[in-house]
């Protein structure tokens, strides 16, 4: 097994202001087409992010189904995580309020939550819309009740699986402070450093 120096917190690598990010994004450059595992990826943040879902252990599949959502735009989510029933997406920057909004919608019309995954794998949480729903007795749902914003802990291992492989679901709303390499286990830093220091193939034009 691999062993790093942990940089100090708020020292991290590949951490670029959200803004510069954002900025850059929209600044009409075309993300390298990447592929990885068979996956023909829009960009190498993607790859990066099936690097990491891989060596923690998650099970995902990329770009598995478009949708014709409730509101009239379409929308394909970058990754479905099978055994928690949560989409992923994938984005450089903070999400734009249209970007948000298509995550709202594919909540709700599936009735499964989305994770809101911003720049390359790191030491946090993250962001997640949980949609809400009121139920007859019998369990049926009955109308949506919009989405609940909430964070999610990726550290899959951090209570020995036993909320991925037992309860199908993430930690939520953590209370312990994971703002730094050292709050994670072990498997979860060594797949944000695979993730970060990994190679692929590009795909020429």
């Amino acid at each position: 097994m691999d062993t790093y120096n942990y940089p100090e917190p708020g020292k991290e690598p590949f951490n670029t202001p959200e803004s510069e990010m954002r900025a850059a994004w929209d600044s009409k450059l075309k993300p390298i087409e990447t592929r990885y595992r068979g996956y023909l990826c829009r960009s190498r943040l993607e790859a990066r992010w099936m690097v990491f879902l891989d060596h923690l252990g998650t099970d995902f599949e990329y770009e598995l189904e478009g949708f014709d959502l409730p509101n009239g735009q379409r929308y394909l989510p970058d990754l479905w995580l099978p055994k928690i029933k949560h989409w992923a997406e994938v984005k450089p920057a903070e999400f734009t309020a249209e970007e948000r909004s298509k995550a709202v919608w594919l909540a709700l019309a599936s009735q499964c939550p989305i994770l809101l995954l911003i720049g390359v794998p790191g030491f946090k949480v993250y962001d997640s819309l949980i949609p809400c729903y009121s139920k007859d007795d019998s369990g049926a749902v009955i109308e949506a009740l919009g989405v609940m914003e909430s964070t999610e802990l990726l550290d899959i291992d951090y209570h020995c699986r036993r909320y991925y492989n037992q309860e199908r679901r993430l930690y939520g709303n953590p209370g312990e402070d994971f703002s730094a390499p050292e709050c994670f286990t072990p498997q979860y830093r060594d797949a944000v450093f695979a993730s970060r220091s990994a190679r692929f193939e590009g795909v020429k034009s």
